[in-house]
């Protein structure tokens, strides 16, 4: 989806709604606001790269939040 409609259209949405996500305490959640910007990067990256020092903040602290084996840094 993110290759079809382009990073410009993607990452304004992805914004807005993928940090309430990966600061939601139910670990699943986050994994998948984690698995979402992964996709998400893949085909905008171009875009991504212009904000990827808050990017990298905010899946840390979703890593950190832990919840479940193999999600969390401890």
């Amino acid at each position: 989806m993110a290759l079809a409609l382009g990073g410009n259209t993607v990452v304004p949405l992805a914004s807005a709604l993928l940090p309430a996500m990966l600061a939601d305490g139910d670990w699943r959640r986050r994994h998948a606001a984690l698995i979402c910007l992964a996709q998400i990067a893949e085909g905008c990256v171009k875009v991504m790269a212009k904000n990827v020092a808050g990017l990298v903040d905010l899946c840390l602290q979703a890593r950190r939040a832990g919840g479940a084996p193999g999600i969390g840094l401890g």
